[in-house]
């Protein structure tokens, strides 16, 4: 009997600590966010990103790739962008404007006019692709 609870205390601690670790890497995914949000609202600087190319896969191996230039020099990064990966292959071949931070080396795509908006950068008009096949 003493061995039974021994053992149902143990198998308590583990589930403990593997919420404690869920919710560490919350945490520390939710610093990350805001460290880039605030990094791109205070040093983004305004490009035209083409993308080229996407993989999916499991964790991090879910890329959008971009090319742009940025003072001259051409660069290709992996971009972040509020478009949820299904509708990536349809971004492929399809120019958009992006913030860049040098500093950082972080792109974001600007597409919905959410996100115009959460950078305080006013749109010129949302284009009619993204309206025909990206707004939900």
């Amino acid at each position: 009997m003493m061995e039974d609870l021994g053992a149902k205390k143990s198998e308590a601690a583990i589930v403990r600590n593997i919420v404690i670790c869920f919710l560490l890497l919350f945490a520390l995914g939710s610093v990350v966010t805001c460290i880039r949000e605030r990094s791109l609202k205070k040093d983004g600087k305004l490009v035209s990103a083409k993308v080229i190319d996407y993989t999916l896969g499991a964790g991090n191996r879910t890329n959008l790739t971009v090319k742009f230039d940025y003072n001259g020099i051409s660069y290709e990064r992996q971009a972040w962008t509020s478009v949820r990966s299904d509708y990536w292959s349809l971004l492929v071949g399809r120019s958009f404007p992006a913030l860049y931070t040098e500093d950082e080396g972080v792109i974001m795509l600007l597409v919905y006019p959410e996100d115009f908006k959460k950078y305080n950068i006013k749109p010129d008009s949302i284009s009619v692709w993204v309206r025909d096949h990206l707004m939900y």
